[in-house]
């Protein structure tokens, strides 16, 4: 999650995160129902990995939640973290040295 006075930008990880939680599916679950690797799983919630088109589909396959889901927060976290760095970058020249 990135933040700046106005906006906030959360990664589809966050929400990722929330529903393995709100159902009690552990992180090493969710990466063997994937075929992928725990660290890539811990990546994803982070936001240290970004969700492509291949991950959507293994996580609609996995979890039953649409891949267009999962890509439309990924647009949607990537205009609004333009718009956070945007604005902080216009805080940042503003500000007197």
């Amino acid at each position: 999650m990135e933040s700046s006075k106005t906006y906030i930008a959360f990664q589809p990880g966050y929400y990722l995160q929330e529903y393995i939680e709100d159902r009690e599916i552990s992180e090493e679950e969710l990466a063997e129902k994937m075929n992928v690797s725990v660290q890539y799983i811990k990546d994803l919630i982070n936001g240290d990995a970004p969700m492509t088109r291949e991950t959507s589909v293994k996580l609609e396959c996995a979890l039953g939640i649409s891949s267009g889901y999962w890509l439309r927060l990924e647009k949607g976290y990537q205009k609004r973290l333009k718009l956070v760095r945007e604005e902080n970058e216009l805080e940042k020249r503003e500000k007197p040295q």
